[in-house]
């Protein structure tokens, strides 16, 4: 079992740590946990920092879904949990890739074009 991390500890390379932490904590909670319940097993408030730390927690990992109930190890998640779950993911994607499809061609369009200055030869 890896331990619990030491509140404010975490660092970009504590994070792998903090990943198998969360898997091994879940893999031993069979049902959906909530991030404030997450939050609170590692001696973190529930605000939204702790959101954001759990969150990038889970997203490194192969073996977490999350959803409206919270986070739940892919091992006790259902047929149709992992489904939706990865119909939701490809779902997102899809639409983050339009999106930045479209600000790419608005930010090119917006861009101040040369001004062409006719030269004329005076032959």
């Amino acid at each position: 079992m890896i331990p619990s991390p030491t509140p404010g500890a975490w660092s970009t390379e504590s994070i792998g740590s903090g990943t198998l932490w969360l898997e091994g904590y879940l893999a031993r909670h069979p049902h959906w946990v909530s991030s404030g319940d997450l939050a609170n097993a590692l001696c973190h408030p529930a605000d939204d920092g702790s959101k954001r730390l759990i969150r990038r927690l889970a997203q490194d990992s192969a073996l977490i879904i999350s959803g409206q109930l919270g986070y739940r190890h892919v091992a006790s998640a259902t047929p149709d949990e992992l489904d939706h779950f990865v119909a939701w993911m490809r779902s997102q994607g899809r639409e983050m890739i339009a999106r930045a499809d479209r600000i790419a061609s608005a930010a090119h369009a917006a861009q101040p074009q040369p001004l062409l200055i006719p030269i004329h030869s005076h032959d």
